[in-house]
């Protein structure tokens, strides 16, 4: 009996073994199928978690863009290192302004008719038009230079040497240029603002380029008739702009602030995503 129970008890043995193998293997296949599992979720998150990954990357790249925006203010834009002198000039311009040029700009409303002001303003823009060729040249715009060539010539021809403006009414349009955008097509700096006696505001660069138009003028044209297109320039600018500036001295707290930033507006000096803060208002 002893024996047989140890013939009988041998194989009971065996077959527990192969049972707990066998229950291994199972286990191992569950083991491979959760750890499938476990893959395939771990994939999906890995997925969600980098989806999340870019989102927030390009809501911080946003907001970024966002804070440099608002980070930009008029004072990193203009430069006034000259700002009580420039005021002061502003003060002599202004009076200069209501005992010279305004006598001269009532005196020419009324005796030049509507017709012959808009001539005059033809004939002014026309002649600045070789500048134009020029300095679309100097900047490799060949296709511009040739377009303003032949609008000179379209309306020194037909146009009564350029009181009509018959290349605008055939299509060819009016790309003007001039020696100060030159520069600045060249990064040449800004450079500081100025006031100028008699001639109004400025940045340094914006001067050196007209003194490059009024040699141009003067080299071009006979000396008293360059001079005498910047004296009806100086007027025809002062008669485009007369209503807006009268706007600003009477119903601006600080005339001076409010034409300096124009003046920096108007030769696209500030950037298209600029946005005036409260800070510059307050500075204002």
């Amino acid at each position: 009996m002893w024996g047989r129970g140890l013939l009988v008890g041998k194989p009971l043995k065996e077959v527990n073994l192969l049972n707990i193998l066998n229950k291994g293997k199972k286990n191992d296949k569950h083991r491979t199928i959760y750890f499938r599992f476990f893959l395939i979720g771990l994939s999906g998150c890995s997925g969600t978690e980098i989806q999340e990954s870019m989102d927030e990357k390009s809501h911080d790249s946003e907001k970024r863009k966002n804070e440099k925006k608002k980070g930009v203010r008029e004072k990193d834009i203009i430069w006034d290192p000259f700002e009580p002198w420039n005021r002061g000039v502003f003060v002599f311009n202004q009076a200069i302004e209501h005992v010279i040029w305004e006598p001269l700009l009532s005196v020419y409303r009324t005796v030049v008719p509507s017709f012959g002001q808009k001539a005059v303003h033809n004939l002014l823009e026309h002649i600045k038009v070789p500048n134009s060729v020029i300095s679309w040249g100097l900047q490799g715009e060949g296709q511009n230079a040739l377009n303003q060539f032949g609008r000179f010539m379209c309306n020194t021809i037909f146009g009564l040497g350029g009181i009509l403006d018959i290349a605008s009414d055939v299509g060819i349009a009016e790309e003007p240029q001039d020696f100060s955008r030159l520069l600045k097509a060249y990064n040449v700096p800004t450079g500081w603002f100025m006031m100028v006696p008699f001639l109004g505001p400025t940045v340094s660069r914006d001067f050196c380029g007209k003194l490059l138009n009024t040699a141009l003028y003067t080299g071009v044209y006979p000396l008293a008739f360059g001079w005498g297109v910047l004296g009806a320039e100086n007027i025809n600018q002062r008669l485009i702009f007369k209503d807006s500036i009268d706007h600003v001295m009477e119903f601006s707290a600080d005339p001076y602030a409010v034409i300096r930033r124009a003046y920096y507006e108007g030769r696209g000096e500030f950037p298209e995503s600029f946005e005036q803060g409260e800070d510059d208002d307050e500075d204002e």
